[in-house]
């Protein structure tokens, strides 16, 4: 792959970005991600993975405007049309758009090829780690989605599945042990690593944030006594 495609690519992808979650930075996370993934595997189209992850969220704008639409239906469209117009056959181009329509987590829709399965991993990892936690508080700002919910006895809930939305419930729910979701071993090589980060970030939150309230609830207790 030439450095003057990869660059006219990138142009195409950073005019269809509007998403502080799923912005350029993550594309470019996901980007390397793809690469480590693939340089792990024998036989990959390299090409692929690679305009895959720079494409993977070019339809989260429209999605934003239009939450009805699916960003990866969006995205593969677009993300076809594109390529043929700038001189790609159509089987890469039906690949490449393969790969981005099922980089979305359905189970109606799993990625076949290996370049598919990469690209997905690639884009999980990113919820992952550090960073992971990070985009989960930017998106729960972004959708006002509180940290924690608090329970009738004023001490703040574990996030079950059951409870209400919060960024707890989303480690539970989503989050924790993502990386078995994965398709590849290196990428659960790498969000297994990384999960230990995110797990011992979210623990030490829930003790400090109940460990607040439960010293202020005994002294309230004493108060209204």
């Amino acid at each position: 792959m030439k450095r003057e495609e990869f660059q006219r690519i990138e142009s195409f992808m950073l005019k269809n970005m509007d998403d502080t979650v799923h912005d350029c930075l993550h594309v470019y996370r996901v980007l390397n991600y793809a690469i480590q993934i693939a340089d792990a595997i024998e036989k990959v189209d390299t090409e692929v993975v690679i305009i895959s992850a720079l494409l993977h969220d070019i339809g989260r704008a429209d999605e934003m405007r239009n939450p009805s639409l699916c960003h990866a239906e969006i995205g593969s469209e677009k993300a076809k049309k594109f390529l043929i117009d700038n001189g790609y056959c159509e089987e890469k181009a039906n690949h490449i758009a393969n790969c981005i329509i099922t980089h979305r987590y359905k189970k109606n829709r799993e990625p076949q090829t290996i370049e598919a399965k990469i690209t997905f991993d690639a884009d999980k990892l990113d919820l992952t780690g550090t960073v992971g936690v990070a985009r989960a508080i930017l998106f729960g700002g972004q959708i006002k989605e509180p940290l924690y919910l608090v329970g009738e006895d004023r001490l703040p809930t574990k996030g079950l599945p059951s409870e209400g939305a919060s960024l707890f419930r989303e480690y539970n729910r989503k989050l924790n042990k993502l990386f078995l979701k994965l398709y590849t071993e290196k990428a659960k090589e790498i969000g297994r690593e990384q999960q230990k980060t995110m797990d011992l970030y979210f623990v030490n939150l829930f003790k400090e944030v109940n460990r607040n309230y439960s010293n202020s609830k005994k002294l309230m207790d004493k108060i209204f006594e």
